[in-house]
Parts: structure tokens; C-alpha cells; sequence
């Protein structure tokens, strides 16, 4: 089987960025990612693990912890704000990820960002 075509692949992580960029916390489904591109759940799932390397679970991930990493610098937000905001159920859902992904925890970011 195939991987998604370049414009799906793109049409989808829009739909992600967009999504979270007007509405807090939201999280795009699969099946809304599916139907954006034409394709069944499962086989968009399988053709964008094929494309990208990341299921689609993990690249919204990345989205979200990229959009925590521009807010821990330049927002006022507590970390529990940000991270309802983002779409977690709790702080420690947001340091599972800071911690895994970057290896560091959410108040560290800001230091290393002005070392």
C-alpha cells in the first residue's frame, strides 16, 4: 500500500494547525482527518504513519508542544492554563510530553531560551 499524497499530507497537518489555532484545546480526529483526504479511518491512519514516520496522534503532539514552547516564553499563562489550553486534561500531561519529547521539564524551557 501507498502512502498519503504531499497535498493530503499538508491538507491534514493544516487542518491540525488551523484547528488549534482558533479553538483551545481542540484535537482533530481521525476520522476528521480521514474524510479531509477521502480515505477510511484505518487506511488513513496506516498512509500517514507511511508518509510521515508518525502516526497521527504524535505529529498533533508535536503541534501542541510547539505552541506550548512559543506560550512558556511569551504568555503569562500558569502552566495548568496552558496546558487545558492546549487540550490536556492536566499539567502532567503536558510535562509527559515536555519531559519525553525534549527531555526537560516546562519551567526549564524558558531558562534555556534566554541562555
Amino acid at each position: 500500500s501507498s502512502g498519503l499524497a504531499p497535498w493530503q499530507v499538508h491538507r491534514v497537518i493544516d487542518m491540525m494547525a488551523g484547528l488549534m489555532a482558533v479553538s483551545d484545546g481542540a484535537h482533530v480526529s481521525l476520522p476528521a482527518m480521514a474524510s479531509v483526504v477521502g480515505l477510511s479511518t484505518y487506511h488513513f491512519c496506516r498512509a500517514f504513519k507511511q508518509s510521515t514516520g508518525p502516526p497521527p496522534h504524535r505529529c498533533q503532539n508535536r503541534l501542541r508542544l510547539e505552541r506550548a514552547k512559543t506560550f512558556l516564553t511569551t504568555s503569562r499563562l500558569s502552566i495548568i492554563e496552558l496546558a487545558l489550553s492546549l487540550g490536556f486534561d492536566s499539567r502532567q500531561g503536558l510535562a509527559w510530553l515536555f519531559q519525553r519529547v525534549l527531555g526537560m521539564n516546562t519551567s526549564e524551557w524558558p531558562r534555556q531560551r534566554t541562555l
